[in-house]
């Protein structure tokens, strides 16, 4: 995961063995002025990818800060919606 600008790209994995890294990680880039997640470089992603983009999203919240995610793959936008976070999560 890299951050230039305010765009952050993740990339590899977004699954249960990388969610605890991948949520500080992001932490760490909210704090540092990312608003962009670009999931496009994504390969492998199971429902942990949702927590993770949901925890992102209430982190950004509480600091009344406004993120969007971009790029998603086509497996997490089929899990987004299957759990009913495609409008929450991925709504242009």
């Amino acid at each position: 995961m890299e951050r230039v600008g305010d765009e952050v790209h993740v990339s590899g994995g977004m699954r249960l063995t990388e969610a605890a890294q991948l949520l500080a990680k992001g932490e760490q880039h909210l704090a540092q002025g990312g608003r962009v997640f670009n999931l496009a470089a994504v390969e492998a992603a199971d429902s942990s990818a949702l927590a993770v983009m949901l925890s992102w999203q209430r982190s950004a919240d509480r600091q009344g800060i406004a993120i969007r995610f971009t790029g998603a793959p086509a497996n997490i936008r089929a899990l987004a919606e299957l759990y009913g976070l495609h409008d929450l999560l991925l709504a242009a």
